[in-house]
């Protein structure tokens, strides 16, 4: 009961002792085909947000950040969310969105995300500098892969 007297107490932790917050695992982001019938910016917010979220939840305990570099080998699992995020850039191209704009608004929805996970820091460092993508090509506005 002390750690739980802890969390709750207002009194700052003492040196070396750290606290996560669990989260419940997100739902799972839209497939590839789900992110084909959004028609409007607005909607990609919230796969954004599930992108994120589930990266998130996807990178917690042990993964290398090599992964993320692409010095190691991708997991399936990381593959599948790369994939969706790939297809969230070519959204993003054809409806012509604000980049800017739709950063700013996934940025805000994992507000309160937090790691001491070093891969998941990388990856929200990332996210956070503005850079939703995985340099992907994607088409211009009107163009169609």
């Amino acid at each position: 009961m002390v750690f739980a007297a802890a969390c709750d107490s207002p009194e700052p932790l003492p040196p070396g002792v750290t606290t996560t917050t669990t989260r419940p695992p997100p739902p799972p982001p839209p497939s590839v085909e789900e992110i084909q019938e959004v028609d409007e910016c607005a909607g990609l917010v919230e796969v954004g947000v599930l992108f994120v979220e589930n990266m998130i939840a996807t990178l917690e305990g042990g993964l290398s950040i090599g992964v993320l570099t692409g010095d190691d080998p991708v997991p399936a699992e990381v593959q599948l969310l790369q994939d969706v995020g790939v297809e969230l850039d070519r959204r993003v191209g054809l409806l012509t969105c604000d980049i800017g704009e739709l950063n700013q608004e996934i940025v805000a929805g994992v507000q309160g995300y937090d790691s001491n996970d070093p891969v998941v820091a990388l990856f929200l460092e990332i996210v956070r500098s503005g850079v939703i993508n995985f340099l992907s090509e994607v088409p211009a506005a009107g163009e169609d892969s």
